[in-house]
């Protein structure tokens, strides 16, 4: 994954290449929850198609129909000053 850009106070934008085209129905994102919840709205982009939301919490699983996927995009917006790690994850079903 490349850095991620900042994209405003509190927002970022990251770029996650997978290397190689992979076979994804599922993802799941996490953010570390220990000092609270600071993601107040997110859009993960990705091969044609793409999931959003308010809060990601402890885990937040997007499910949709099976997509050849090789690069996303995912941009993130916090109520905290700053924005927080976001932890993506992939699965085929």
């Amino acid at each position: 994954m490349k850095a991620c850009a900042a994209a405003g106070a509190g927002a970022a934008r990251c770029e996650i290449d997978l290397g190689t085209g992979r076979s994804v129905s599922i993802v799941e994102l996490s953010e570390d929850i220990s000092k609270g919840q600071s993601v107040s709205s997110y859009r993960l982009e990705f091969g044609g198609g793409a999931v959003s939301g308010t809060t990601i919490g402890y885990r937040r699983l997007h499910r949709f129909p099976t997509t050849r996927v090789q690069t996303m995009t995912l941009t993130v917006q916090s109520v905290a000053p700053t924005a927080p790690r976001v932890r993506v994850r992939v699965f085929a079903a």
